[in-house]
């Protein structure tokens, strides 16, 4: 994501970004946010990890999924041009 951002920033393309991972970038006129046609559906986050190969990392990121702020922050990313 950060180099499709950098990419669009700098002129390289365009493309649907999160508005919050750009949020700074927007402020600074770095980059320009355009309305669309149609609005962009929500997109789905799967998670998934192979079975058989339980240990104490794979239960630490299950506990820690399971906190709404850890899952909630791994889901929306954050602003790193901030």
């Amino acid at each position: 994501m950060r180099a499709k951002i950098l990419a669009q920033r700098d002129g390289l393309g365009v493309g649907w970004v999160p508005r919050h991972r750009v949020a700074s970038l927007l402020e600074r006129g770095e980059l320009v946010e355009k309305a669309t046609e149609t609005p962009r559906e929500p997109n789905l986050l799967y998670l998934a990890w192979r079975g058989g190969h339980e240990g104490r990392a794979l239960q630490w990121w299950l506990d820690a999924l399971r906190q709404p702020k850890m899952a909630l922050a791994l889901m929306r990313g954050i602003d790193a041009f901030g």
